[in-house]
């Protein structure tokens, strides 16, 4: 199974990890994710801390789907930087 966390670290860093394919490189490049049906009306908790992201990516749900991202009150859902700035921690 692959996780959100795989999914984003893979697009962000144009590398593959676990079963996620490497993003695409290059300045005009746009990363997609996208959430499988059998997702809808679920909650992803996220016990890891904030997901990374300084690259473009779009995150996208198949249309009528609810799917709630927690963070279970310890940190942010998403750390999104500007393109090749430095993440705040």
């Amino acid at each position: 199974m692959l996780t959100l966390r795989e999914a984003v670290q893979a697009a962000d860093t144009n590398t593959i990890v676990n079963e996620a394919a490497a993003g695409q490189s290059g300045l005009t490049a746009i990363d997609s994710i996208t959430f499988a049906s059998t997702l809808s009306d679920s909650t992803i908790s996220l016990s890891l801390g904030d997901l990374m992201i300084s690259n473009s990516l779009q995150v996208s749900v198949v249309a009528a789907q609810t799917l709630t991202h927690d963070a279970l009150g310890a940190s942010r859902v998403l750390n999104v930087g500007a393109c090749g700035m430095p993440r705040h921690p």
